[in-house]
């Protein structure tokens, strides 16, 4: 079961651009209570205050509340896995476990979080080794399958494992192979998740107007890769509301790839004839997604 939720985890990162046909964003999820008393102990600004309160909240939420509310309060810390380091609360989860009705996830979750926060060596020999094996367990008994190890590297901006996407995903899953390598190479030399994404940030408001237009048009790993970016910038924080300060870089990149297609308009009806087509007949379907994460 906990190997199943870890590909959808996967699935859901590959095809998270959809279709590229002018999506608008996904609506804002509405939590509970108890998520909520979690979401305002992150906000704290001192950080022993704030750890407190987290272990209170995060104890309430999976120990002292109904079944649903269990589940809903699992269901946030899973997703925030990442922003959240859940380290800290990791015997509060070991107790979860002894009531939970899904025995065993908690302790994957422990698991997930102790790989997440490591050390890059240790997430590059951990990734490496699934990826050679097609699986390993890890100490609390999590799979971590060989495609989850690719995304998580991808992800990360492993790089110098970019040669085992080909070679373990270009017969079964070429689709996802074209994603993952664009998606190292933006956040390559990455320290941390967090450092990957702006890396990635600062490369894209780095590349040249025309190169990266083409590029999104003629590349689908890449405007794949680019997407997931912008809707990683772009959501708004669990605890704190904001958008990350990325987001206003790529809405630069958005602004400067309008100005580039009304140019492109300009000429266009200057040159053509009566009867072609514009420009905006022909409008790039990735533009329109782009602007809608960034809310241009």
């Amino acid at each position: 079961m906990r190997t199943a939720m870890r590909n959808l985890v996967f699935l859901l990162f590959i095809c998270s651009a959809f279709a590229l046909t002018g999506s608008t964003p996904l609506l804002e999820r509405t939590w509970g209570r108890a998520v909520q008393k979690i979401q305002n102990a992150g906000r704290l600004a001192d950080p022993e205050s704030r750890s407190n309160a987290l272990r209170e909240a995060i104890r309430n939420g999976l120990l002292d509340s109904s079944e649903k509310v269990r589940d809903e309060v699992f269901t946030f810390l899973s997703e925030n896995v990442r922003s959240l380091d859940l380290r800290p609360y990791a015997d509060v989860l070991e107790e979860f476990n002894q009531i939970d009705h899904w025995k065993d996830r908690s302790l994957g979750l422990i698991d997930e979080a102790e790989l997440l926060h490591a050390a890059r060596d240790t997430r590059v020999q951990t990734y490496r080794r699934a990826i050679a094996e097609g699986a390993v367990r890890l100490p609390r008994g999590w799979t971590l399958t060989r495609r989850t190890a690719l995304s998580f590297a991808s992800l990360d901006g492993i790089v110098e494992l970019k040669q085992l996407v080909g070679e373990y995903l270009a017969d079964g899953w070429p689709d996802e192979q074209a994603s993952l390598v664009p998606a190292m190479e933006l956040r390559a030399g990455a320290a941390d998740r967090s450092q990957a994404t702006q890396l990635a940030v600062d490369r894209l408001v780095a590349m040249r107007d025309e190169d990266f237009r083409s590029r999104m048009k003629d590349e689908r790993g890449f405007r794949d890769a680019v997407i997931q970016v912008a809707e990683e910038v772009c959501a708004k924080d669990r605890f704190s509301g904001r958008q990350d300060s990325g987001c206003a870089i790529v809405r630069k990149v958005v602004e400067r790839q309008v100005a580039l297609e009304r140019r492109e308009r300009r000429a266009h009806t200057a040159s053509a004839p009566p009867s072609s087509e514009t420009t905006d007949q022909v409008r790039e379907g990735w533009l329109d997604w782009l602007k809608d994460r960034v809310r241009y």
